[in-house]
């Protein structure tokens, strides 16, 4: 009985009040969710075992559709039990924000930190992970994302110089084999991981230490290498150019990254997703405490100000600048039969104003070049996660959900801004009202959109 009592003390404690705010949001919207018919796991995946062995249709799968074995073999199970998936789905989500607390560690105020980073999560828009239906994107991105950030949390510890329990390694690896399985997932952990191995390597110079993290490094590596090599994503590649994007073969590498930026940006700045602005809005406030300069706040100012215009005003911004609005809309890459026109580079000039912007305010706000070059490395990582897609013909069809590991490193750089700057907090309490002021809002109007998209069928 004293047990207990001491266990349910520790769990309501201060700094866990955030987790259980969390975990009865998610109850709600599991409880809510429905799957259609017509979406993946309905009309596809859980008919498969029908016909099928495990076994033979997975090897169906990698010679003509795709390398994510390990995901689809979870996939076409859970499909055939909806209350198991809602089980599995929730437990993944929590997993995704302890993980996010224990990847901070000890912090200053650990309950901040954590109402933070869950506000940040329930900030993402729920709706864009239900076009294919909730269980066949789940596992697919929330399920890997979960999991990723469950083997980053023994990386923090690594970096911290604690120490890892045995028993966690073995609770990684399969973790990682599963988050890896995901082609952007894989990149995202293979970008992370190799950049701490040479932080120890050759920056602390911790050679032991180095030990631990090769294991994760090597099967990130391994399945980067089983993704190359799959015939069934390179026959999926031909027949979604055919599909989806025919003039797709005429694109050269400068074509498809411009095509990759430009979409991503675009949706950054404009799709209505809050979590960018509050992102922004974070950054500049801090310029704002930090720099007393002009032109350091105006520059602060312009990201803030371009998402703002574009995410809550843009049908009036449409209606009064009609030709603006509709060059941006077009959203055309330069290529061989617009490049003469100076219109056609006004959406790229735009989305890298707004990029060097962020990038010169996280130079005047970072306290180190360690925190810099963090938060730097963190949003290159999860930028090239989505740029990425305009090397597959797939990038619209794809729709916003291959946006969530970009969404997800602003989340993480957002927390640690606000983590890393106590000091200017508690010296302007009227700012971190302000700021606390406007999350909350972002955050009841995100939950509202959450509970509207969870019961949708």
């Amino acid at each position: 009985m004293e047990r207990l009592k001491t266990l349910f003390k520790k769990l309501t404690k201060k700094e866990y009040l955030p987790f259980w705010f969390f975990a009865g949001v998610q109850l709600i919207y599991h409880w809510m969710m429905r799957e259609g018919p017509g979406t993946d796991a309905m009309w596809f995946f859980r008919n498969q075992l029908d016909a099928y062995s495990l076994k033979d249709y997975l090897t169906i799968r990698y010679h003509g559709w795709s390398s994510r074995l390990v995901i689809e073999a979870a996939l076409v199970y859970v499909s055939r039990h909806m209350r198991l998936y809602k089980l599995l789905d929730w437990g993944m989500w929590m997993l995704l924000a302890c993980s996010l607390s224990a990847v901070f560690g000890k912090t200053k105020d650990k309950a901040r930190t954590n109402w933070v980073l869950v506000g940040l999560l329930l900030i993402y828009p729920l709706a864009e992970l239900g076009g294919a239906g909730w269980i066949a994107t789940t596992t697919n991105y929330i399920w890997p994302l979960a999991l990723g950030v469950f083997v980053l949390t023994g990386t923090a510890r690594v970096l911290r110089g604690e120490r890892v329990a045995w028993w966690m390694h073995i609770l990684y690896l399969p973790a990682m084999i599963y988050a890896a399985n995901a082609e952007q997932m894989c990149a995202v952990l293979l970008g992370i991981e190799g950049l701490c191995f040479l932080w120890i390597l050759f920056v602390k110079k911790q050679g032991k230490q180095v030990l631990v993290l090769a294991p994760y490094l090597l099967i990130g590596l391994a399945e980067f290498l089983f993704i190359l090599k799959c015939p069934g994503n390179a026959a999926r590649k031909n027949e979604e150019i055919a599909n989806y994007l025919q003039n797709y073969e005429m694109y050269n590498l400068v074509d498809k990254a411009d095509l990759g930026f430009v979409d991503t940006m675009k949706h950054l700045i404009s799709s209505g997703n809050l979590l960018f602005f509050a992102f922004t809005l974070v950054l500049a406030v801090l310029v704002f405490l930090r720099m007393k300069g002009f032109m350091e706040r105006f520059v602060s100012l312009i990201p803030v100000c371009i998402t703002a215009v574009l995410t809550f005003f843009g049908d009036s911004f449409s209606e009064h600048y009609a030709k603006l609005a509709s060059v941006l809309e077009k959203n055309e890459i330069i290529n061989g039969y617009n490049y003469v026109w100076g219109y056609s580079y006004l959406p790229f000039v735009l989305y890298l104003l707004v990029l060097l912007c962020i990038l010169v305010s996280l130079a005047w706000v970072a306290g180190s070049w360690e925190e810099f070059l963090f938060c730097f490395f963190l949003l290159a990582i999860g930028l090239a996660s989505r740029v990425v897609m305009g090397f597959s013909p797939t990038i619209f069809v794809s729709e916003s959900r291959t946006f969530l590991y970009l969404y997800m490193t602003i989340a993480v750089t957002a927390a640690a801004l606000i983590e890393w700057h106590d000091t200017e907090w508690k010296e302007h309490p009227k700012a971190a009202q302000a700021i606390g002021l406007a999350g909350a809002c972002m955050l009841v109007i995100s939950l509202f959109g959450g509970f509207m998209a969870a019961s949708a069928i």
